[in-house]
């Protein structure tokens, strides 16, 4: 292995490190926050909150405003999300075609 490929693998091995110890948090603050907006707000999360209240004509003409305007908000921001967990997997796969070349190079160099 040439110098730039040791680098590239002993970067990797830190990342993959740090993701480690950052994964089982992250996880847990989504599912925690998940629970709280079903205690605390679940008009922000659960439809059948507010298909019941309109159908039972209780909701606000303010609440309905507030959400009209910010279902294209949640839209875009979905839509961005998008974007980015589909970079990461072109990322994720171009990275993964570095480390097949550099198996494929050290299979060649046992044989």
């Amino acid at each position: 292995m040439n110098k730039t490929e040791q680098v590239f693998i002993k970067q990797r091995q830190k990342r993959i490190n740090k993701w480690s110890i950052i994964f089982i948090p992250l996880i847990a603050i989504i599912v925690l926050n998940v629970l709280w907006l079903f205690m605390k707000v679940p008009n922000f999360i659960n439809p059948s909150v507010i298909v019941n209240e309109i159908t039972a004509q209780v909701v606000k003409q303010s609440r309905l405003e507030t959400m009209a305007v910010f279902l294209p908000i949640v839209v875009i921001l979905f839509y961005i999300l998008l974007f980015v967990i589909v970079g990461i997997l072109f990322l994720s796969m171009r990275l993964e075609k570095k480390y097949l070349k550099i198996i494929n190079k050290l299979k060649a160099l046992n044989h």
